[in-house]
């Protein structure tokens, strides 16, 4: 597993928008951008700029105030007024000069105001500061980012082997307990050989969890940084589903994986959030009874994240179960668990990479009614393809 990796991306790629009315205007401010190695896409008003924001990734926007349909000032309080473009770097190049347009735009959000006519020389240089900036404050939320989910992601496999390891102890010493008992009782050996059997099972449990573990410490112990790839959606469930195809033909449960609502892409470490979803989809295929279903969805929430659901139609959580599977890994584990009551690996794991891209795990489920557990990840990381 190689989840984190030791060095952040050499490159950080800026995408503008460029939104004027005028179409000389924004050719010559594309030629200043793309000669700063920066990709350029382009709205003539601000209704198509604020299409553009809401479905694609961008680290800048040049924009015009007096633009048809919707101007400048609304455009920029609509980009302060959502996740997406909440931080976004708004440089205004308008004609609009007077004290009152300056206060305006800058009221609204802009981050920088020069006016028509531009000089070029000038505009250059202050481009240069700004995607400067631009590319220090990624590093650094980056870095920060980083730092945070590696932090989490330590936590809960601590948490997860000190869980896994004292529930079975637990049940090894009630299990020996229990033996002492049966030898009392009958004065014979009957059922000793079972219980001994079954303690020499979970002793031989204990070792398998911390070798399994281990190499994944390690990993994470050793780096800090999560790798961030744009890639389609499609790919990273189809990539998690691949595997556990031929396994789900064995347990005669059919996996079905539903196309998303649109073509989407999203930022995110590829093998990390693959093996996320593998480990949901694996747990899920587990409890799903022979001849059922079970089925991997996406879905673009109210807020432009998204969300990647599994559903089986297994026996299902009660209140009690599905709190202990959600609460803190250092959580107090009750001696009367046992291991068939612990969550495993899996999903801490899980919901530690979705804490590290920003987003979260969630899980519904009832005694009967199966389970669902959904992988989101927020806005800023979900790209819609238009065209």
């Amino acid at each position: 597993m190689s989840l984190i990796h030791p060095t952040a991306p050499a490159r950080i790629k800026i995408k503008a928008l460029v939104a004027d009315d005028d179409p000389i205007m924004r050719s010559l401010v594309r030629e200043q951008l793309e000669r700063r190695h920066v990709d350029v896409i382009e709205a003539e008003d601000g209704g198509e700029a604020w299409q553009h924001l809401s479905n694609e990734l961008f680290q800048l926007a040049i924009i015009d105030l007096g633009m048809p349909r919707i101007d400048g000032y609304s455009l920029i309080q609509c980009m302060r007024g959502h996740p997406k473009t909440r931080h976004l770097p708004i440089v205004v190049v308008t004609a609009h000069e007077d004290s009152e347009s300056v206060s305006r735009a800058f009221a609204a959000g802009a981050t920088s105001f020069l006016t028509k006519p531009v000089p070029w020389t000038m505009f250059g240089h202050h481009l240069d500061y700004i995607l400067r900036l631009t590319r220090e404050a990624h590093v650094a939320r980056f870095a920060q980012h980083q730092t945070e989910a590696a932090g989490r992601v330590k936590d809960r496999l601590v948490g997860a082997l000190g869980n896994d390891a004292r529930l079975i102890a637990t049940e090894i010493v009630r299990l020996v307990d229990q033996g002492h008992r049966l030898a009392a009782a009958s004065g014979t050996r009957s059922g000793l050989p079972e219980v001994l059997e079954r303690i020499a099972h979970q002793a031989a449990s204990i070792v398998d969890v911390v070798e399994g573990l281990l190499p994944q410490w390690r990993t994470v112990t050793e780096h800090t940084i999560i790798n961030e790839d744009k890639l389609p959606v499609t790919r990273i469930v189809q990539l998690a589903a691949r595997a556990l195809r031929a396994g789900a033909d064995e347990r005669n449960v059919q996996l079905v994986v539903a196309p998303p609502p649109a073509r989407i892409n999203v930022v995110c470490d590829e093998e990390s959030v693959t093996r996320a979803l593998s480990h949901i989809i694996a747990n899920a295929l587990e409890h799903a009874p022979p001849g059922s279903m079970v089925e991997v969805s996406t879905d673009l929430l109210d807020d432009d994240g998204l969300a990647i659901s599994i559903a089986d139609v297994g026996p299902g959580m009660s209140a009690d179960e599905l709190n202990r599977h959600l609460r803190p890994l250092d959580h107090a584990v009750d001696a009367r668990d046992t291991l068939l009551g612990t969550a495993g690996l899996g999903l801490p794991l899980s919901k530690a990479i979705a804490e590290a891209h920003g987003g979260g795990l969630a899980i519904r489920s009832a005694p009967g009614a199966g389970t669902t557990v959904t992988f989101v990840l927020p806005s800023d990381r979900v790209e819609i393809i238009t065209q």
